[in-house]
């Protein structure tokens, strides 16, 4: 199989590998038909390596979102078949992200419902970020969000959001994602520093200021500052873009003793070996929503309509010109929102 790696010194190639071997009861064997570039994340770790180039002395991996056909299932799986699709979410036991197959086990793959197209479905691992997210900071109908960052990430969560029943105000500095976010259900969207945020914020909770506020944008402390300005007392803030709080201006923080989340990947269960290597699922009286079913709850969205990606696939591309669209992605141009590589996969057999 063909795999899309990053060298010591941060170039993109494709290397020949063998494929993976279903060596695992709890496994299934996934021909990829898509897979899906979660922007930040890669760019930050090609720009990583490209600015350390002594950091590592390997080649790297990359990815972690694809979506594919099942064509060889482990004993111990049910629920799908050879032949269906599926959603992935790359683990280190099982890597699926830029490549042309992948194993994942049981609490990491979900079948893909009826009327989800496969390059669409790709993108369920990233959703499950701004999921998760949302579920921190415990939305209630009716309440207001505010959403800095229209990337990815964040047009994804203005969907999500909308789905919770909550008002959205999306902050965002191009013109063209604030479009984008507006045609997807935002109530309002505005530029950062826009005098009309605070009226939109307290329209719907007596002038008291944002229930809840989503970063979705860079980890500069800007993001986390704006939204502790625009949050009420008591407001919660859920860092879906791994930042966080420190460093930025105390006043408001304490002054309104906000609750600030930091959002570890996709939910419970991620970075946890016996979950995701062993199958070793968490009881839902006790975990409602675990890694695997946010990833189930996104892929149902994606079917009701409720999220809706096709305006956020912004470039198609052949998986052969990966490396190309990573360095379009790294100059910053093209207007690149949701990038997809399509692959050689085929389809159900």
């Amino acid at each position: 199989m063909k795999q899309l790696l990053v060298s010591p010194k941060g170039s993109l190639f494709f290397e020949d590998r063998d494929a993976p071997v279903l060596d695992d009861p709890n496994a299934v064997l996934v021909e990829t038909a898509w897979s899906a570039v979660s922007a930040g994340t890669e760019k930050a770790i090609i720009g990583r390596i490209r600015e350390n180039p002594g950091m590592r002395t390997d080649d790297r991996r990359i990815g972690y979102a694809n979506c594919g056909f099942v064509r060889d299932t482990g004993q111990a799986v049910e629920g799908v078949s050879i032949g269906d699709l599926v959603a992935v979410y790359g683990s280190d036991a099982a890597f699926a992200g830029h490549a042309g197959a992948s194993a994942p086990r049981r609490l990491n793959f979900a079948k893909v419902p009826d009327g989800v197209a496969p390059d669409e479905a790709a993108f369920a691992a990233i959703a499950t970020f701004p999921l998760n997210g949302l579920r921190l900071v415990r939305p209630q109908m009716g309440e207001t969000c505010v959403i800095i960052g229209l990337g990815l990430l964040g047009l994804v969560a203005v969907q999500l959001a909308k789905a919770m029943g909550l008002v959205v105000v999306g902050i965002e500095p191009v013109e063209e994602r604030r479009l984008v976010a507006l045609s997807v259900g935002a109530d309002f969207a505005f530029a950062p520093g826009d005098d009309a945020i605070t009226e939109a914020v307290g329209l719907y909770t007596e002038g008291a200021g944002a229930d809840i506020a989503v970063i979705a944008a860079g980890k500069s402390g800007e993001p986390a500052d704006l939204a502790m300005e625009l949050l009420r007392e008591k407001g919660r803030i859920s860092f879906v873009n791994g930042g966080s709080p420190t460093g930025s201006g105390g006043g408001a923080w304490h002054a309104k003793e906000l609750e600030a989340y930091a959002v570890k990947a996709a939910g419970p269960g991620r970075y946890d070996e016996s979950y995701e290597n062993d199958a070793v699922d968490y009881p839902i009286a006790y975990v409602r929503w675990t890694v695997n079913r946010n990833l189930k709850e996104v892929l149902r969205q994606m079917a009701t309509g409720g999220l809706n990606m096709k305006p956020l696939i912004t470039h198609r591309l052949p998986f052969g010109e990966a490396p190309e669209a990573f360095e379009m992605l790294l100059a910053g141009g093209g207007g690149i929102i949701g990038m997809a590589f399509e692959h050689s996969g085929g389809g159900p057999q």
